[in-house]
């Protein structure tokens, strides 16, 4: 019964932490899923026949950590580590972020050789199911000024979490992060690499 169990919600996220805080002051983790929920606040039915067949079946109500568009609080001027999973099996997160500088430092648990740039609108990071991504925040200076992270799906925009600033201001910035540990995995050699034909019908 997992499919069944993972529709209802039974994911989360499993976190190995480093010996030593890189430089964070706060965390904030995101648990990203889709519900089937009509409009009488019960579950509708799980699977389509037909969309299992083609892109998967789609939920209703976009979450993360179960809530609908939650709100965390950080420090003004904070060095934030988000962590985002899309622990769901159908949907696509095009996730866009506004109000706060930061860099996407790793994917899939590998740190990143070269940090990308922060997601936009017009560039949003992309997760499929069971990928992970890391970002480096740096939270705005004033305090009750906030950060929205969300969701676009063609016209759409579906606000998937708020960070807000609450306390007293740390005024921190990126170059004060510490390298992060590597992964031990061989580089790709690409000339060396066999072209395997795969052929679905």
């Amino acid at each position: 019964m997992t499919m069944q169990q993972m529709a209802l919600g039974l994911t989360g996220l499993l976190i190995v932490e480093e010996q030593h805080n890189p430089g964070f002051d706060s965390e904030t983790r995101l648990n990203l899923r889709d519900f089937r929920i009509g409009d009488d606040d019960q579950f509708l039915k799980l699977y389509s026949v037909r969309k299992t067949a083609r892109g998967g079946t789609l939920g209703t109500v976009i979450t993360a950590n179960w809530i609908q568009n939650p709100n965390y609080d950080h420090a003004p001027g904070a060095l934030v580590r988000l962590r985002i999973a899309a622990t769901d099996t159908t949907r696509i997160y095009r996730l866009s972020i506004k109000g706060a500088s930061g860099k996407i430092i790793a994917m899939d648990e590998h740190l990143l050789r070269e940090p990308i740039d922060w997601p936009t609108e017009a560039h949003p990071l992309i997760l499929g199911a069971a990928q992970r991504a890391e970002v480096a925040i740096v939270m705005a200076s004033q305090e009750n000024e906030y950060m929205q992270i969300n969701h676009h799906s063609g016209a759409r925009i579906n606000p998937i979490a708020t960070i807000r600033n609450r306390g007293q201001p740390v005024m921190r910035n990126l170059n004060e992060l510490e390298d992060l540990p590597h992964n031990e995995v061989p580089d790709i050699d690409l000339n060396s690499s066999e072209l395997i034909k795969l052929l679905l019908g």
